[in-house]
C-alpha cells in the first residue's frame, strides 16, 4: 500500500527545505534586528560624542570668556597694563612673602638691601597741555608710548600699573638703594629724550616727575607704615619733584634719627621739610642740594600735570 502524500520522501524533503528556509529567514530577521540595533548604537554614540564635543567647546568658550572678563577687570583698557584692582590682589601676596623672608632673618642682622618692595610713582609733566592742544587721541598715543618706555626701562619681573590719568606706578621686588636710584634716573632721562609721535606726522616732547619709597619703610618695624601708606609717601615724593620744577625724581627714606611711630604717616605727608631738618627723614633727588626742593607746591600747581 503506497504511503500517503505527506509521508513520502518528497514531502519530507519539502519539510526539510521549509524548515531550513524558516530558520534562515528567522536568522536573517534576527541579523537585521542586530544590525539595526548596532546602527542605532553607532548613531547614539556619535550623537553623544558630538554633544560632548559641543559641551566641551561651550565649556572652553565659557572659561575663556570668564578668563577674559577676569583679565579685563584687572587690566587698563588703554595701555594693557595692570590696574589698581590687580595691584590689590598682587601686593597682598608679595607683602606676605616679604614678611616671611624678613622673619627668616630675625636671628641675625639684615644686611642685604634686596628684600624690599620699591614703589615708584611716575607722572607726565604738562600732560594736560598735550590733551588740550592736540586732543585726547594724541594724549592716548603719548600714554601708550610711555608704557613702552617704562617696560624698556624696568625689568620683566617688575609690575607696571596705570594708577590713573597720566600717573603710573611701578612695583619692583628686590630693588632698593643704588639700583632704585638708577631706575628712577633711567625713567626720567628716557622720557625726557623721547620724541612722542601723536599722529598725522605730529610729534611732542615732554618730561616726567618721579617719586619713590620702599616697603617696609622701616626694616626694624615692618608694619610701621602699611604698603598703601608707603605708596602715598612715594606720591608725596612725586609732588615734591613736580613742585621743584619737574623733570626730576625724589625718593624718601628713613633717616638716622628714630621716628616716632605715632602720627608718622601724617608727619611724612604734611611735615616733610621739618622731618628732613631733624634728620628723621632722608631725601635723595636728581636735583642738586635740598635747597632746590620745594616742599609745598602752589595751589594752582597741585592739579596740573
Amino acid at each position: 500500500m503506497p504511503a500517503p502524500p505527506w509521508a513520502t520522501p518528497w514531502a519530507f524533503t519539502g519539510y526539510s527545505v521549509f524548515l531550513v528556509g524558516a530558520m534562515l529567514g528567522m536568522a536573517r530577521i534576527q541579523q537585521r534586528k542586530f544590525d539595526r540595533e548596532a546602527e542605532y548604537a553607532r548613531v547614539l554614540e556619535f550623537r553623544v560624542q558630538e554633544r560632548t564635543r559641543e559641551l566641551s567647546e561651550r565649556q572652553r568658550e565659557l572659561e575663556k570668556a570668564n578668563h577674559d572678563l577676569a583679565q579685563a577687570s584687572i587690566t587698563d583698557s588703554l595701555t594693557g597694563l595692570a590696574n589698581r584692582r590687580f595691584l590689590t590682589e598682587y601686593i597682598e601676596k608679595e607683602v606676605a612673602l616679604l614678611h616671611r623672608r624678613y622673619n627668616r632673618l630675625a636671628d641675625g642682622p639684615i644686611t642685604p638691601d634686596l628684600l624690599d618692595l620699591a614703589f615708584v610713582m611716575i607722572d607726565l609733566d604738562h600732560f594736560k597741555t598735550i590733551n588740550d592742544s592736540a586732543g585726547h587721541a594724541a594724549g592716548d598715543a603719548v600714554l601708550r608710548q610711555l608704557r613702552d618706555l617704562l617696560k624698556a626701562a624696568s625689568r620683566s619681573s617688575d609690575i607696571i600699573v596705570r594708577w590713573g590719568g597720566d600717573e603710573f606706578l611701578l612695583v619692583a621686588r628686590d630693588l632698593s638703594g643704588d639700583g632704585l636710584v638708577e631706575l628712577a634716573e633711567r625713567i626720567r632721562s628716557r622720557v625726557a629724550s623721547h620724541v612722542f609721535e601723536i599722529g598725522e606726522g605730529r610729534v611732542v616732547r615732554t618730561t616726567c616727575s618721579v617719586g619713590f619709597a620702599c616697603y617696609p619703610f622701616f626694616r626694624e618695624q615692618l608694619d610701621a607704615l602699611s604698603w598703601e601708606q608707603v605708596i602715598s609717601v612715594a606720591d608725596r615724593a612725586l609732588y615734591v619733584a613736580k613742585a621743584s620744577g619737574r623733570n626730576a625724581w625724589v625718593g624718601f627714606h628713613p633717616g638716622l634719627t628714630a621716628l616716632p611711630i605715632q602720627g608718622l604717616f601724617s608727619a611724612i605727608c604734611h611735615g616733610t621739610q621739618q622731618l628732613v631738618r631733624e634728620g628723621t627723614l632722608r631725601v635723595t633727588s636728581s636735583l642738586t642740594g635740598l635747597r632746590n626742593l620745594v616742599w609745598e607746591p602752589p595751589v594752582e600747581q597741585e592739579k596740573v600735570g
